[in-house]
């Protein structure tokens, strides 16, 4: 008996346990959310499980949930509880499962994409919003924040010390 899994095996267990994951997190009630919630909000990072799924499933309340963000937000001037909703409201902070399959590190790059990057490239293979760019696990808490209306919670993308970065760098390895 072998103790390890070919490769297009593993892909089959990754594509049925995301699925679960995904499933699992969808029949998610109202009250298992903001229990969820506060419990990331006491801390400064999500972990990387917390990561990889935020925003990428539907809230259940839709654009009357308290947190829906605005469809027009300027670079930084997004507040904390726009963002405090794990679940996306609406395609501009709607994100796509970052995990792949074997063979490349990410289904999508972390920056946008460009008339430059897109030579030979697909545009799908780059951020496609602000919430995929900065919640990207090779850019999240990566950059200091500038935000002048920032809580410093787990919901910000930019780290607010030293230490916060590190302990991202931390869980990301």
């Amino acid at each position: 008996m072998r103790d390890y899994l070919n490769p297009t095996e593993l892909n089959k267990l990754i594509n049925v346990k995301s699925f679960i994951l995904i499933k699992q997190a969808s029949e998610v009630d109202f009250e298992e959310n903001r229990l969820l919630e506060k419990r990331l909000a006491s801390k400064t990072v999500f972990s990387f499980i917390h990561l990889v799924f935020f925003k990428t499933l539907p809230c259940p309340k839709g654009t009357f949930c308290k947190n829906c963000p605005r469809k027009i937000v300027h670079k930084n001037d997004f507040l904390d509880v726009e963002m405090d909703c794990f679940f996306y409201h609406h395609e501009k902070d709607h994100r796509r499962l970052v995990l792949n399959e074997i063979g490349k590190e990410f289904r999508y790059a972390g920056n946008f994409a460009d008339s430059r990057r897109l030579q030979g490239s697909n545009k799908l293979d780059f951020s496609l919003n602000f919430f995929e760019s900065l919640f990207h696990p090779l850019y999240y808490k990566n950059f200091s924040c500038v935000r002048t209306k920032c809580e410093k919670s787990v919901f910000c993308p930019y780290h607010h010390s030293p230490e916060e970065k590190n302990l991202w760098n931390t869980y990301f390895k």
